[in-house]
């Protein structure tokens, strides 16, 4: 008997590690398209954009949860990086590798129109305000000074002639790293490369080398990513022979070290912390380290899709962009609640909004004196249900929520809290 019990403890605790696995925190949000997304990045909690294929962009205004196609205009075919510096001005761009055709796009009033930029559109870039920037444009890393009309190109001859170059990292004006490889048939070997920039590629140094003459899979160093201020720790993914890598420093790029292979692909990378990361692969599958790219869990996420780029907005809120049209989310598009106490109040209370009047964000407080569905709903003054905040079981406790009003004109509005028997209503400004 007790052979029995403990067979089927032990049936148990697999079961909720297999859910556990299955899960990883991550769920699904859907978009109006079915195109691959290739890039994604919110600039706050509620705002974000996403683009990939056939010229989709889609935004977000409330986390992700509800998502609506803009840039209906643009005719690109590949949309594959995007970068915005606020809710309204931001840059798409995105090409084939040899591809002449310019799809550099920049908007200044949230996506809803889209000028054509320069002649030549990168499909890796990084900004470090709206004029300076560096990019990969037809294999070639480019620097710009005049968002993106015209670019200026680095050569690394005779390090590695014809390069192919992957990725760009910058933390600031002056400090970048860029990756490369290239195949050289003569020597039958290909060779990976690692660079290093102090003056703003003006001179860039050779930090990292990998050869291999294991044909035809030509090794491969891609995505870059520096989770600290100081730029000491940093990770570089690679693809070597017919395994994945992540390639780490711990001195600023002076000197990297493979620190774990994968058995899958890896296509882009987030940390968090030094030592907190995710890795996106394929078959809708996400790998996570706590302990600075040591050990790694895999998670999968009820999807067949391909992951690609992956963006944090703090700590614990992100996003990741998929093929099919699919984003996966991890603690966002949950509308910003944040508990504030869990001791349990004597009474349901409604506080008043602040700021009141607002424009456009304004917070709502309010307690839970049992557990149980909670609404919190915004109507406009006609009475009509406008919005929705809150609406899910919560345990007893103090919690405050954000409310963004961009897309809501001026004028009086009123919230509502329910939860139980409990309703009560309060009114609001909005101010623009």
């Amino acid at each position: 008997m007790k052979k029995i019990c403990f067979i089927l403890l032990l049936c148990i605790i697999v079961f909720l590690n297999e859910n556990l696995i299955s899960q990883g925190g991550w769920v699904i949000q859907t978009t109006p398209v079915t195109d691959d997304i290739y890039a994604i990045q919110f600039v706050n909690l509620y705002t974000g954009y996403a683009a990939g294929e056939n010229g989709r962009i889609v935004k977000s205004t409330n986390g992700g949860i509800t998502w609506f196609s803009i840039g209906s205009g643009l005719t690109s075919q590949f949309l594959s990086v995007i970068r915005f510096f606020d809710a309204n001005t931001g840059y798409v761009s995105g090409n084939w590798s040899g591809s002449v055709t310019n799809n550099f796009f920049k908007t200044t009033n949230g996506g809803l129109n889209w000028t054509l930029i320069g002649s030549l559109s990168p499909d890796r870039m990084q900004f470090i305000d709206l004029n300076l920037g560096w990019g990969i444009v037809n294999q070639s890393l480019g620097k710009t000074t005049s968002g993106g009309v015209q670019w200026s190109f680095s050569t690394f001859d005779p390090v590695c002639p014809n390069c192919s170059m992957n990725d760009i990292y910058f933390h600031n004006e002056n400090t970048g790293y860029t990756s490369g490889d290239y195949w050289n048939s003569a020597q039958n070997m290909g060779y990976m490369f690692l660079f290093k920039t102090t003056n703003a590629g003006g001179n860039w140094n050779q930090k990292f080398v990998y050869q291999s003459n294991v044909n035809p899979y030509a090794p491969q160093l891609g995505h870059m990513f520096f989770p600290d201020n100081q730029m000491q720790i940093g990770y570089a993914l690679g693809s070597f022979e017919i395994y994945a890598g992540l390639y780490k420093t711990t001195n600023g790029g002076e000197n990297w070290s493979l620190k774990k292979q994968f058995p899958i692909q890896a296509n882009y990378q987030w940390f968090t912390s030094a030592d907190t990361g995710w890795v996106t692969s394929t078959q809708g599958r996400v790998m996570f380290t706590s302990d600075g790219g040591s050990n790694f869990f895999t998670y999968t996420n009820g999807i067949n899709s391909e992951l690609n780029r992956i963006f944090f907005l703090n700590d614990s809120v992100g996003w990741i962009a998929c093929n099919d049209g699919i984003i996966l989310a991890r603690n966002a598009g949950i509308n910003g609640i944040h508990p504030v106490s869990f001791n349990y109040p004597s009474e349901f209370i409604l506080f008043q909004n602040y700021p009141n009047p607002f424009n456009p964000v304004t917070n709502f407080g309010f307690r839970i004196a049992d557990f149980g569905m909670v609404k919190l709903t915004i109507y406009d003054a006609l009475g009509k249900e406008i919005a929705s905040v809150v609406n899910e079981e919560l345990q007893p406790g103090s919690y405050n929520v954000d409310w963004d009003a961009s897309n809501y004109p001026s004028g009086v509005y009123f919230y509502k809290l329910q939860s139980g028997d409990f309703v009560e209503s309060k009114k609001m400004v909005l101010i623009k």
